[in-house]
């Protein structure tokens, strides 16, 4: 009996010293997912702020498209009227034609650029989600370990009782 008592003894002392290496490492571990999280945070603060220049950068190209498209239009009305005019007239309507082109071609780099920044974003976004999950993941998986253990060092203390009776 004694001999069994020193073997629990020595089991409880070794789930002790375990708990405390868990309760070390669970720290650790919440201290980095802290740390973890509060970057992650600030660079979802910093995307937020990226995502507000590229609205504001947006509008100001939907008001620069508005813009294009009222001077593509004066540009062809002139080009209408320049037609029944003589050779420097024609030369004048080229001239315009070559802005609108230029115009379009403008419009056109300004949507590609804003669809690359959304996306770019998005994939940011959807980046900085799956490293939060899997940081919950971990926690999860952590609190599944201490339930262990508490319920290990119950069944050895019952254990330990029942033998002392």
């Amino acid at each position: 009996l004694l001999e069994r008592q020193q073997v629990i003894d020595m089991h409880i002392a070794c789930v002790g010293e375990l708990t405390h290496t868990i309760s070390n490492r669970d720290l650790n571990l919440e201290q980095n997912a802290s740390a973890y999280s509060s970057e992650l945070q600030h660079r979802i603060n910093e995307l937020k702020e990226k995502q507000q220049v590229i609205d504001s950068q947006a509008v100001c190209i939907v008001e620069r498209d508005a813009d294009l498209e009222l001077l593509a239009a004066e540009l062809q009305a002139k080009d209408c009227a320049l037609q029944n005019k003589d050779s420097e007239s024609q030369h004048l309507r080229q001239v315009a034609e070559s802005q609108a082109s230029r115009l379009e071609a403008t419009i056109k780099e300004n949507v590609k650029a804003i669809a690359l920044r959304d996306t770019t974003i998005e994939e940011n976004t959807t980046q900085l989600q799956e490293r939060q999950d899997s940081i919950e993941t971990h926690v999860e998986k952590r609190h599944v370990k201490e339930e262990e253990i508490v319920r290990l060092t119950t069944a050895l203390e019952d254990t330990a009782m029942h033998l002392q009776t």
